[in-house]
């Protein structure tokens, strides 16, 4: 699924990044979206839930990578 929005974002619309955040404790989700391509460009310390710091990577892709790694494996 996630593969198939990046092929839209950068294939139909012609964006030049797709960037995400997501919470540093879910590892799940970062290896799942570093799995399709994106990488850690950040961290965000910002959200504050019940007096807990909550951290937030950021990752990005930009269509550069989406390329390398999709196209020219005729992946998608």
């Amino acid at each position: 699924m996630l593969q198939l929005a990046l092929k839209y974002a950068f294939e139909i619309y012609g964006v030049e990044k797709v960037g995400l955040g997501v919470f540093e404790n879910n590892e799940s989700a970062i290896k799942c979206y570093e799995s399709v391509g994106f990488k850690k460009y950040g961290k965000m310390e910002l959200y504050d839930i019940k007096n807990v710091k909550w951290n937030c990577f950021i990752l990005n892709i930009v269509a550069e990578e989406y390329e390398d790694k999709y196209k020219k494996e005729n992946c998608l």
